[in-house]
């Protein structure tokens, strides 16, 4: 909860007067692009099984980050769960197991900055 209220889809954290943000995006678009990656389903969490793109992501990033933390703005970043759900884990031939071990990785990697 924040400031009494539930956070929803559509609730923004509270700001502060000087607080400046940083929205990550195009993270889709930087892996493909900029390095190579294919993208199956556009499912990002599917990357965390190739040791190549698992590294450009970490890099991705840890740059983002710096920047943010070289300018004092806070960081708001998506992961790489967004399709991580059983329809789109099923098409990628996920099961119930792999996609809970998925989703938790993705997890550890959003914090292993």
């Amino acid at each position: 909860m924040t400031s009494g209220r539930p956070l929803t889809r559509t609730t923004f954290p509270v700001q502060r007067d000087g607080t400046l943000y940083l929205a990550e995006g195009g993270q889709e678009t930087e892996v493909m692009y900029r390095h190579g990656h294919e993208l199956p389903e556009f499912a990002m969490f599917a990357l965390l099984d190739d040791a190549a793109a698992r590294r450009d992501i970490e890099a991705m990033y840890r740059s983002y980050l710096d920047v943010a933390a070289e300018h004092g703005f806070v960081a708001l970043m998506g992961g790489l769960d967004y399709r991580a759900s059983p329809d789109w884990a099923a098409k990628l031939g996920y099961s119930s197991e792999g996609l809970e071990d998925v989703q938790l990785r993705c997890i550890e990697l959003a914090g292993a900055g």
